[in-house]
């Protein structure tokens, strides 16, 4: 679509991605709307290690989304749900939430050059107790970013 967009002569100038994201630690409550500071890939063969190897590293470079150091807030992208405590530990070692399309969505964006903002409500603690329970869950929190677009809070992050 970016490309596409670019070559007609209607190019995008800014990229916003709504989406939920479970969290990793107790920073955020559940219906709570974050704004992304920093996007990471999660891979968890490479968050077992001390140190990535330098060339998961060099394909999947952190992605800085502002210019906030201080109380950043953090999303990796996983390849799976992220459903085992054990999982979620690794994830937590370097984000606060957890996704599936964040890194791919901002790394697109800064392929075109585009800036992108990632704004996810919190769906979940990276673990469904029941598939039940998480649509519940899900429904409540894609209402908390409707209301966040509608009240115009974006504006302020």
């Amino acid at each position: 679509v970016l490309q596409t967009q670019e070559k007609s002569g209607n190019a995008i100038t800014r990229v916003i991605n709504y989406g939920i994201a479970g969290a990793l630690t107790d920073r955020f409550a559940l219906e709570e709307v974050a704004c992304i500071d920093r996007v990471v890939k999660y891979n968890p063969v490479e968050y077992a290690k001390t140190r990535f190897n330098k060339f998961f590293a060099s394909a999947f470079p952190e992605i800085r989304l502002t210019g906030h150091a201080e109380n950043a807030v953090v999303l990796a992208t996983s390849d799976h749900p992220v459903l085992t405590e054990g999982d979620a530990r690794l994830a937590a070692r370097r984000a606060h939430l957890v996704d599936m399309e964040g890194y791919g969505y901002a790394f697109a964006a800064g392929a075109f050059g585009i800036p992108i903002q990632l704004i996810k409500g919190v769906s979940d603690y990276a673990r469904k107790e029941s598939e039940a329970s998480f649509r519940k869950q899900v429904k409540r929190t894609l209402d908390s970013l409707l209301n966040y677009h509608i009240t115009g809070v974006r504006s302020q992050h």
